[in-house]
């Protein structure tokens, strides 16, 4: 039997931030395909020694690249969600480790739409009897969160979802959310979807295979401002505390303190 998707009424009532979220968003231009964001991808790259004619900010316009300038990240070029600095010739995620399965230790940047390709529908998965059916339960988690939130910034990815293993039980990853958005979800009832979604015997009783946590980013503006004492937003010291801790948690292997992997990070 195909499988089903998970219940779509597992929050009984649209928090508030939803209702923000789909009314800003209604009528909102689609975003060009796949193919066409990796087309002008590869325009990118086939440039040597040429100016770079795109549209870029005013600070990279005048930009050469050669062979030697191409694996750097040259400039930010007007995006389709968001201004995003796109790499070159950076895999978005390099071949696992024979050793391990892992990609080898580093925090790899991925669009949403190469996560899907890279690890659900590539020809190494194509047996999979579960990385489809996890990226759904995923889809709908995320679409849970982000109708709390409003808009989720970043999402790190880790685990066996992240390797070569063929069939993973589950996919771990953390959400990483705006400090003045994480502390605007108050209402009791949108505290506790919240605190179902980031329980895994609650997500997986509701058909969701997800291993989720949440993670507030820093509140501190000014660059150097960061890590001075009396400078940084209250609470930032923690909340960089948190990131540091689970960014070494999804580069170690389970079972060896030695052994390193690697990890995604999905920028929405």
């Amino acid at each position: 039997m195909p499988h089903e998707p998970p219940h779509t009424a597992l929050l009984q009532r649209p928090p508030a931030a939803c209702r923000r979220a789909s009314a800003s968003t209604r009528g909102a231009a689609r975003p060009p395909s796949v193919s066409a964001r990796r087309h002008s991808l590869a325009l990118v790259g086939a440039v040597q020694g040429a100016t770079v004619r795109q549209e870029v900010t005013d600070h990279a316009q005048t930009k050469h690249l050669n062979r030697n300038t191409l694996c750097t990240p040259v400039r930010h070029i007007e995006c389709w969600r968001h201004s995003e600095r796109l790499w070159s010739c950076m895999p978005p995620l390099p071949p696992f480790d024979p050793g391990t399965l892992c990609p080898p230790p580093g925090r790899y940047p991925m669009t949403w739409d190469e996560v899907e390709s890279r690890l659900v529908r590539a020809q190494e998965f194509l047996q999979s009897g579960t990385r489809s059916d996890l990226w759904d339960e995923l889809q709908f988690h995320r679409a849970q969160v982000e109708c709390l939130f409003g808009e989720v910034r970043r999402i790190w990815l880790a685990g066996s979802f992240v390797s070569g293993k063929l069939d993973p039980s589950d996919i771990d990853l953390a959400y990483l959310v705006d400090a003045d958005i994480f502390g605007a979800v108050a209402e009791a009832g949108d505290l506790a979807d919240l605190a179902n979604l980031m329980d895994r015997e609650w997500c997986v009783k509701h058909e969701m295979r997800i291993d989720a946590y949440l993670l507030p980013l820093p509140a501190t503006v000014a660059f150097e401002d960061l890590g001075v004492t009396g400078a940084m937003a209250p609470g930032d010291a923690e909340v960089f505390q948190s990131l540091g801790l689970y960014d070494e948690i999804w580069q170690r292997c389970r079972g060896s303190r030695e052994q390193r992997r690697g990890y995604v990070e999905v920028t929405l």
